[in-house]
């Protein structure tokens, strides 16, 4: 019996993983169909595995919440979409028990939701470098080569790293639990995606101000702890933010019509409309347009479906014809992909695949 639900889990997993990854690779869209199939699937599985011993209620329970959670705050913070978050969800909940309980190490993640996100963003932190570095290589291709950096600009990346050595020291202090090198390198990851998504780079150095007094705290009492969580940052953050500020100029932006704009789409410049009426293009997080009206935030979820009809209306009307009716977006990678190889992932190792690499990365450090 239990072979056979395990079976069938599986088989659903994997058909609905590659489906999903093709639409959302090819359209850019998971259909709810088969998000909903995964969850209601993963409800009675969880349900079945409970009657056969494999796993309890209050189990069950901390499984549906942590997924619905983890989902919830990922799309609510706009990191993924709604359909990636019920992928997400569905996925959580319909992983077999057998196959990935009974983990234990420094992180708690006996829970398939926290392994599951682990096991997908980490490829997908990595991929998405190795295209910033291609696509921004190929975009300054034949341009003048960078002038050298700045006392200024020096000052200024020491100021950041110094304080997100300090943010990183203040997150790790007050968890409940002890995190081991390789967690410490995850968190300093997603640390860094956070901030580069949460915070408009015109509010970060003021974001990070008072992180830079709590590292000037540890630095007073543990030097080397500071120096080693400074090299972790320094790969972590320094490298990343290296590559999407030297070489991601373009590497992620693309200009494309207006009257193509979809919902969901994430600008990557405004456009506001002066006193006289007429529309001009602007940097987004400036947060100063004067006198001017912008058409729409920059929030990370992207163009509602009332801002995308107003833009496409003013498009056809002819006021954007001064600028040639394109407007600046940014490119997302698909993300169902990264979920389906974090489940083939958490189902090979059991758990989440750091585990099986801490002994080695403890061995090199």
């Amino acid at each position: 019996m239990v072979s056979v639900v395990t079976f069938l889990s599986l088989s659903l997993l994997l058909t609905a993983g590659l489906y999903a990854s093709y639409t959302d690779i090819r359209f850019r869209r998971i259909e709810n169909r088969w998000t909903f199939v995964l969850i209601g699937a993963g409800v009675l599985s969880q349900i079945v595995f409970g009657v056969l011993g494999y796993t309890s209620p209050t189990r069950i329970l901390i499984l549906f919440g942590i997924a619905l959670a983890m989902a919830f705050f990922l799309y609510f913070f706009g990191l993924w979409s709604p359909g990636d978050a019920k992928l997400f969800w569905g996925i959580s909940l319909l992983l077999p028990p057998p196959l990935v309980y009974g983990q234990v190490g420094g992180l708690p993640t006996e829970y398939p939701p926290v392994a599951l996100l682990i096991n997908a963003f980490v490829p997908y932190f990595v991929l998405f470098l190795a295209i910033t570095l291609v696509r921004g290589a190929w975009h300054r291709r034949g341009k003048e080569g960078t002038s050298p950096p700045s006392f200024k600009g020096v000052v200024d990346v020491l100021y950041r790293l110094t304080a997100f050595v300090g943010l990183m020291f203040a997150l790790i202090e007050v968890l409940p639990f002890h995190l081991g090198f390789f967690y410490q390198f995850l968190l300093i990851l997603s640390g860094f995606y956070l901030l580069e998504r949460l915070v408009p780079r015109s509010y970060q150095r003021a974001f990070l101000l008072p992180f830079l007094l709590v590292a000037g705290y540890f630095v007073w009492g543990n030097a080397m702890g500071f120096a080693r969580m400074g090299a972790l940052v320094l790969v972590g953050y320094g490298v990343p933010k290296a590559f999407t500020l030297r070489l991601g100029g373009g590497a992620f932006v693309q200009e494309i019509p207006i009257r193509d704009l979809r919902v969901g789409v994430v600008p990557a410049e405004g456009i506001v409309k002066e006193r006289s009426g007429h529309y001009r293009k602007v940097e987004l997080g400036r947060g100063k347009y004067g006198q001017a009206k912008p058409l729409f935030g920059g929030s990370s979820r992207g163009l509602t479906e009332r801002q995308a009809a107003e833009l496409k209306r003013l498009d056809a009307a002819g006021y954007f014809a001064r600028f040639g009716g394109g407007l600046k977006v940014e490119q997302t990678m698909a993300f169902a992909p990264m979920l389906l190889l974090g489940t083939l992932l958490t189902l090979w190792f059991g758990g989440t695949f750091a585990v099986a690499l801490v002994p080695l990365v403890r061995g090199m450090w």
